[in-house]
């Protein structure tokens, strides 16, 4: 047995016979060099405690061997313990100045921490130290990824390529780039680039999933993510691209299993209890989807929309306080959504609370002035509040935006009937049931306008 025979085995992905080995070889050697080689080993089986202090071991017999420092710092970065791993990279710094894979994981570490600029400051000394480094250029430029710089991500991008044209993961980062930057072609000649390099990258698939769910060809969308279910059956965000393009394909039932199928391989993913509560609240099942709901706060109490979907289920079982509780924390997170202030201002309205109602409608229309269901509410406010040419102003907004408003037609129709305009009144009434025959709102109202004639 010899340090070589060990090696050879551990590049050869034989890390178990590697660890047997290299126990017997210590029993004779307490050498640093074997210690370094049985960290790695344990690190790679994910054995994180033994890995480090197989390092550490090796630090004992040498206090000068950075790379002991450089393993303990790799393995308290992959268990997301940053701050040991970002102290480990300095004390791998002090030994050694021109590392320049120490100052790479620095920059990572730094970029966990929030700490951006230091960040992007030590992948720059990295890329110094060793101009050839792709994998300290790859993650400078999804740190301009990450801090939505999409030009320079692409730019940096086509830097890892110089050097290392087969690095399928940066056809991937290029992909996502064009994606932000809606270059939807570009996009998807990266996503393809890359699996034609690693047929097995998974991420590569589903990142081509999303395009084509945002492009809205569903069924293009579920055949890659399937794709990627398929190479990596326990990578849970496919289930939810698939399981979303099910629902907007209205196949809600398909998509409640394919939430249910992810949650089975990752209880810890929101997105996925997110979106089965919000096609079970499609299918009107409020209880469960509350329930859901509820899951998803638990995992991510950050995420907005699981209480935006939570207060939907409770205004839609008619608890309104309840609702507008939800409503008020999913506004804590996201006030610039309009979207979330129109339902928090629905949520006062339900309370007959008329006045907060248009504070908050107004802050919506402020955001987003198109948003036709924010005018509709507004109306209502005012036409509750008696001030009907307010409320007349907003409903025809709302048909200025979409003249085919069933609701908005009615509304005015509505508004003119309390103000005695009668003939005005049926006439937006007939408008409203051209659109909708059925409506059942639009008839009572027309027979009311009718009554008033006769009488």
């Amino acid at each position: 047995m010899s340090y070589q025979e060990a090696l050879n085995l551990y590049e050869n992905k034989q890390f178990n016979d590697a660890l047997i080995m290299l126990d017997g070889l210590l029993k004779n050697n307490q050498s640093d060099q074997l210690y370094i080689l049985k960290g790695n080993c344990h690190k790679i089986l994910q054995q994180y405690e033994a890995a480090i202090q197989s390092f550490e071991r090796a630090i004992n017999i040498n206090k000068n061997n950075y790379i002991g420092y450089y393993g303990k710092a790799l393995c308290y970065y992959d268990i997301q313990n940053y701050q040991e791993a970002h102290d480990e990279c300095m004390k791998v710094l002090e030994l050694n100045p021109n590392y320049d894979l120490g100052y790479n994981l620095l920059a990572n570490c730094l970029k966990m921490l929030k700490k951006m600029d230091e960040s992007l400051m030590c992948y720059e000394q990295s890329i110094i130290l060793n101009p050839n480094n792709y994998q300290a250029i790859y993650n400078k430029a999804k740190y301009y990824y990450d801090t939505n710089q999409m030009d320079s991500c692409l730019e940096q991008c086509e830097e890892v390529i110089k050097i290392n044209p087969n690095y399928d993961s940066v056809f991937n980062l290029k992909g996502n780039a064009f994606k932000i930057k809606k270059q939807f072609d570009q996009a998807k000649e990266s996503f393809m680039y890359c699996v034609g390099i690693n047929p097995n990258n998974h991420y590569a698939y589903y990142n081509m999933a999303n395009l084509f769910y945002d492009l809205k060809t569903y069924d293009q969308s579920i055949e890659w993510a399937e794709k990627s279910i398929k190479v990596n059956p326990q990578y849970s965000p496919p289930y939810v691209v698939k399981g979303n393009s099910f629902r907007a394909l209205k196949q809600q039932i398909k998509a409640v299993d394919t939430f249910k199928e992810g949650i089975a391989i990752d209880k810890q993913n929101h997105l996925l209890y997110y979106n089965l509560g919000a096609t079970l609240y499609d299918l009107k099942n409020f209880e469960e989807a509350e329930v859901m709901a509820v899951k998803s706060i638990t995992i991510n109490p950050d995420y907005y929309l699981s209480y935006n979907l939570r207060g939907n289920c409770f205004k839609q079982q008619k608890q309104f306080q309840e609702a507008l509780s939800q409503f008020q924390k999913a506004y804590e997170l996201s006030p610039q959504n309009h979207i979330i202030l129109y339902h928090l201002a629905s949520a006062y309205y339900d309370l007959g609370l008329y006045q907060q109602s248009l504070e908050y409608v107004n802050k919506s229309i402020q955001i987003d002035g198109n948003y036709e269901y924010s005018y509709n509410l507004k109306g209502n406010n005012h036409r509750n509040l008696k001030q009907y040419q307010d409320a007349l102003n907003c409903f025809e907004q709302v048909i200025i935006i979409n003249a085919f408003n069933e609701l908005a037609h009615y509304n005015k129709g509505a508004t003119l009937y309390d103000i005695g305009r009668y003939d005005q009144a049926l006439q937006s009434t007939e408008r409203a049931l051209q659109i909708n025959p059925k409506y059942d709102l639009g008839l009572n109202l027309k027979a009311n306008c009718f009554n008033i004639e006769i009488l």
